[in-house]
């Protein structure tokens, strides 16, 4: 599915637990780009708590970040110390993970990641999980014993 995902987020100023709400995007299991400007100067450690959609939503995690880049875009920040199972939250939400059944929650899984404002961007998220549900459905068929 689609590789650009906004996720809302909460930022936590570590030093003097000034709040900030932010949209997250280009996520990775080292770090995230905060768009919409800058949120603190290079060095500024952060507690990044994520409000993933989907099923995820109730895994609300925290996670321990320090800004290594402004740009124009937004601010880049690095995750630190990251146990097991943030790891394994964060692949979760990178890479949402669809079984085929169902083609209406392949819709919902490629839905809730990406922002849709518009007929053609639902439609193109149909396309999708209509695309994908063929792709598994078609190597389930082709690797069923007779």
């Amino acid at each position: 599915m689609e590789n650009l995902r906004y996720i809302d987020i909460t930022l936590c100023n570590q030093k003097n637990n000034n709040l900030q709400t932010r949209k997250a995007c280009n996520l990775s299991p080292d770090g995230l780009l905060i768009c919409g400007g800058n949120c603190g100067t290079i060095g500024t450690k952060y507690d990044v708590k994520f409000h993933p959609p989907g099923p995820l939503e109730k895994k609300q995690t925290q996670l321990a970040a320090i800004i290594i880049k402004n740009t124009l875009y937004g601010s880049l920040l690095e995750f630190t110390q990251l146990s097991t199972h943030d790891r394994d939250f964060l692949e979760q939400i990178i890479h949402p993970q669809w079984d085929g059944q169902n083609l209406l929650d392949g819709f919902l899984t490629s839905v809730a990641y990406a922002p849709v404002n518009d007929l053609a961007g639902w439609l193109k998220h149909t396309s999708l999980a209509s695309n994908e549900y063929k792709r598994l459905c078609c190597n389930k068929l082709y690797r069923q014993p007779k």
